[in-house]
């Protein structure tokens, strides 16, 4: 499981500032979907979503340069997410409020 401080909120960690630019996490808060707008070709990028006590709840292939991933099924709350490539390398990372 991951702790807070596995995910970094500003900056890129290291990653080209460029492709942290070129994607678009929204709406936040969320009631039920949430839409990943990559602006590049996604090629083979996962977006991951965990609980606050570092529970992986959900985790989603990105195909397409508009992703729509239902929440529907997940209580109101705060949750983390990370994007990243196949190899781990981790593309952006923040919080999610669910409405």
């Amino acid at each position: 499981s991951l702790k807070l401080d596995d995910f970094t909120f500003y900056g890129t960690n290291g990653i080209d500032e460029n492709e942290f630019n070129n994607m678009l996490v929204y709406p936040n808060p969320v009631h039920n979907d949430l839409n990943i707008l990559y602006l590049k070709s996604p090629g083979e990028t996962f977006v991951k979503i965990y609980n606050l006590t570092g529970v992986k709840v959900k985790e989603t292939w990105i195909n397409k340069n508009l992703t729509t991933i239902s929440l529907s099924d997940l209580l109101t709350g705060i949750y983390f997410y990370q994007i990243s490539d196949k190899k781990g390398n981790v593309f952006k990372s923040g919080k999610l409020i669910k409405e």
